[in-house]
C-alpha cells in the first residue's frame, strides 16, 4: 500500500493519513485527534481500538442528504463541510447503522 502526506482537517480536529492499494480507488484512513478533539478522545478511550467510521463517495452529497433526510435518517451534518483531500463530507449518525459512523464524500 502506499501513503498519502499527513493532512490537518482543522474543522474536525484530526490528523490524516491515508493507505491507498495499488490496484483500486479505495483507502485506508488512519486519523489521529489533535487540539482537545472531544469526540474521537471519547471514543478511544471507550473502545481503546477499532473501526471509528466507514467512507462511502458519492456523486452529489446535496441529494444524499436530501434523500436521507426524506428517510428521516439523522445527519451529523446538515449541510456539508470539506474534509480530508479537499471532499464535501457529511456524516451518517451511527444510532442508524449498526453502531458503526458512516461518512458521505463528494469530490468537488
Amino acid at each position: 500500500m502506499e501513503s498519502s502526506k499527513k493532512e490537518t482537517i482543522a474543522s474536525e480536529l484530526v490528523d490524516v493519513i491515508k493507505l491507498y492499494p495499488q490496484n483500486g480507488d479505495t483507502s485506508i484512513e488512519i486519523v489521529e485527534p489533535i487540539e482537545n478533539n472531544d469526540t474521537i478522545n471519547k471514543f478511544i478511550n471507550k473502545n481503546k481500538q477499532g473501526i471509528h467510521h466507514i467512507a462511502l463517495n458519492v456523486d452529489n452529497i446535496e441529494n444524499a442528504i436530501l434523500f436521507l433526510q426524506y428517510k428521516n435518517i439523522p445527519l451529523i451534518y446538515d449541510k456539508p463541510k470539506v474534509g480530508s483531500s479537499n471532499k464535501l463530507i457529511t456524516f451518517i449518525h451511527p444510532k442508524s447503522s449498526p453502531g458503526v459512523l458512516i461518512e458521505l464524500c463528494q469530490k468537488q
